[in-house]
């Protein structure tokens, strides 16, 4: 993800990945996406390795970017505002949602 790779990483997700939709999202919307999966943190856990296969446990421990997402659309509507205010709002809140995770 941290590559903009969002074909490859749906496909880990086992997803389907619309490249129609992507390609019209708005640039809001793809560099949200960007910004907040290159932020992912995450701890690896129990590791199981076979002749051919291998498990690792992944525990992500980043803030929930969708919700940032909801409450600065939610924010942005109510102010009657633009989409770079609803980035300044998402990446303030982002910002304080982190440090708290950080404490």
């Amino acid at each position: 993800m941290k590559t903009d790779d969002y074909k490859k990483a749906c496909e880990y997700a086992g997803i389907n990945f619309d490249q129609t939709s992507y390609d019209k999202s708005s640039a809001l919307q793809k560099k949200t996406m960007k910004e907040s999966y290159a932020a992912v943190v995450f701890k690896v856990g129990k590791q199981k390795v076979s002749k051919k296969k291998v498990t690792v446990d992944v525990e992500i421990i980043t803030t929930d970017y969708l919700e940032i997402m909801n409450q600065a659309v939610y924010d942005t509507m109510k102010n009657k505002k633009d989409d770079a205010y609803t980035y300044r709002v998402f990446s303030s809140i982002k910002i304080e949602k982190n440090k708290l995770l950080n404490c």
